[in-house]
């Protein structure tokens, strides 16, 4: 966990950038002095359903993360996803997806389907 002013944000959970940009930090790193997430880019198909890149993290500052998982929950915004993070099989196209859940091996079901 890193907090950035009050917010507290974990590793396996989505995260929003001040970009705009949606990410999964996986690790916390000090580079050249100043905090950094290690994070997983997080890309959207044309149908609006997100995808996590696993093969490869970039280097973000601590400082340029803005929402957390509780905030995107919060605002409705967490991403929907293909149910393919972190080489998980594919259960429900229309699944949301939480990355914690790699725990139990499964994406939690949409309850509003």
């Amino acid at each position: 966990m890193v907090a950035v002013g009050s917010r507290h944000f974990y590793v396996f959970e989505f995260a929003r950038l001040v970009t705009g940009e949606y990410v999964v930090p996986e690790r916390w790193v000090k580079y050249k002095s100043e905090l950094h997430g290690e994070v997983f880019a997080v890309t959207f198909d044309a149908g609006g359903v997100a995808s996590i890149d696993d093969s490869t993290t970039v280097r973000v500052k601590v400082a340029d993360l803005c929402d957390t998982f509780l905030d995107l929950s919060e605002q409705g915004t967490v991403p929907r996803c293909d149910g393919e993070i972190f080489d998980l099989p594919r259960e429900d196209p229309h699944a949301d997806c939480h990355p914690r859940d790699i725990n139990h091996q499964i994406c939690e079901r949409n309850a509003q389907s």
